[in-house]
């Protein structure tokens, strides 16, 4: 009864918004030269900010959206010379193209411009409502080129191996599968077809997190992630 009980609230909550869902524009990020920080983007006004669930569905009906996920290079700052940036924006460019989007119109989810850093309650009801965030852009890029920071390798393994960003692609693969889910290392490649992703990612919690009570905090997502997808293959069965 308890885990029924929890189950339910879980997916009461997976349409709800514990914060807003942010977008920024690709040609302001394109004009930012660097990854900027959410509070700056806010100040300035250069974020699109949607306030109910609703208005999310409203808004990417009408407007290309990707969701960027991506692995922090250091602890405190998300992307130490802009490696991260300059691959999201080839990333972009390379999904405009294949995908026939017109750049100027592309909107981006990228977790440091689109997550309150400042305000601890604020980012913690924005981190309870990413799994929302990721599973309702039309696109989603896991952006992972080879690189190194202060002597430690990041690349397509390392990022598979987070736990954060496997909820992500979970999250998206609830929805809508493989479907529109690619991965930059370079090149983008598509990930329909890479059934060892899909394996990964819906084992959250064996990723390796620098939080270990982040863990905690994910439970009530993945009950409802794990709910969700099990709903939808009842439904489509019948």
């Amino acid at each position: 009864a308890w885990l029924e009980t929890q189950v339910d609230n879980a997916l009461a909550n997976v349409n709800k918004l514990g914060f807003c869902v942010c977008f920024l524009p690709l040609s302001a990020l394109k004009s930012a030269g660097r990854l900027p920080a959410h509070e700056e983007l806010r100040n300035t006004g250069l974020l699109r900010m949607l306030d109910t669930y609703e208005q999310v569905i409203a808004f990417i009906e009408q407007h290309p959206t990707v969701f960027f996920s991506h692995q922090w290079l250091a602890r405190t700052e998300p992307d130490p010379n802009d490696r991260h940036l300059n691959a999201m924006l080839r990333a972009a460019e390379a999904l405009c193209d294949k995908e026939g989007v017109d750049s100027d119109h592309l909107y981006c989810w990228i977790d440091y411009a689109c997550i309150p850093q400042a305000n601890a309650v604020m980012k913690a009801q924005s981190i309870a409502t990413i799994a929302l965030y990721a599973s309702v852009c039309r696109y989603f890029v896991a952006v992972c080129p080879t690189l190194q920071n202060e002597g430690d390798l990041f690349d397509v393994d390392t990022y598979q191996r987070r736990g954060w960003c496997r909820l992500e692609q979970w999250a998206r693969l609830t929805v809508g599968g493989l479907k529109a889910m690619f991965v930059y290392n370079g090149t983008l490649n598509e990930l329909a077809g890479h059934v060892e992703w899909y394996e990964d990612s819906i084992r959250v919690l064996q990723g390796n997190f620098a939080e270990p009570d982040d863990k905690l905090k994910l439970v009530p997502i993945i009950l409802a992630l794990w709910a969700s997808a099990l709903r939808s293959r009842h439904e489509n069965n019948d």
